[in-house]
């Protein structure tokens, strides 16, 4: 079974935006990490898209201003809902971000010429997703897959995927450590569960799972997992004279 981020958030997008909203912390690094290379300033303009149940907001700097909509209705009930394949109701932004949701799209491509459409001269789209072949990604299509209900068959990350968005050029695409932070164990396998959807997951086969194929640390206010994904900064084609 191989779903479109659509099909799979409308099912699991409530215990999604339940992770996110009862730890709202754990990934604020991985957020960070979008805009690590170019730091925004205040007032700048962000097209977040999909933006689940508009956690960015709360992870840029005040003045900058987050548009956000969603493939999917199934996380808050308070979504704006997009139709990829109709003109898109807005302008052009500073900022877009697409986080941890290209490996449900099958046409990256045309998706992301969308979103560079939509991305002003001078601005970033910038990208985050899990790395082909990575552990994380065996991690994903094998553990989560076997437990979440809707299966799990990413289409991952390689640079030449985005080599091939018409009117952008890639300037910078690298692999991050994006850590998730959290109080206790218990918080964390509680995170990962709803975050991922699992149903009838023993917590021990979890636990086992993340520190075989992410990695688990001991941080100063509890444990640490070892989340790594692949960012990237694509430009406007007319911006840049090469990468």
């Amino acid at each position: 079974m191989n779903l479109e981020y659509g099909d799979i958030f409308e099912v699991r997008g409530q215990p999604y935006h339940r992770a996110m909203t009862r730890h709202p912390r754990a990934r604020r690094r991985e957020f960070e990490q979008l805009f690590a290379r170019r730091p925004l300033m205040g007032g700048e303009t962000i097209l977040d898209l999909p933006a689940g149940g508009g956690y960015l907001q709360a992870m840029v700097p005040n003045g900058c201003t987050v548009e956000g909509y969603e493939l999917a209705s199934g996380f808050s009930g308070e979504e704006k809902l997009l139709e990829p394949a109709e003109s898109w109701p807005f302008g052009s932004f500073s900022r877009v971000v697409c986080l941890a949701a290209l490996h449900h799209i099958q046409d990256k491509a045309s998706f992301l010429g969308q979103l560079i459409s939509h991305t002003e001269p001078g601005g970033v789209l910038h990208a985050a997703d899990v790395a082909r072949d990575s552990p994380i990604a065996a991690f994903l299509d094998g553990f989560v897959g076997r437990f979440n209900g809707t299966g799990h068959e990413g289409a991952y990350l390689d640079r030449r995927m985005f080599e091939q968005v018409e009117g952008a050029q890639v300037a910078a695409y690298e692999d991050r450590d994006c850590p998730w932070a959290f109080g206790s164990q218990a918080a964390m396998l509680e995170f990962c569960t709803d975050l991922f959807g699992l149903q009838d997951c023993p917590p021990a086969e979890l636990l086992a799972a993340l520190e075989r194929h992410v990695g688990i640390a001991n941080g100063a206010d509890g444990p640490i997992l070892n989340w790594r994904l692949t960012y990237v900064d694509l430009v406007p084609a007319q911006a840049v004279s090469s990468t």
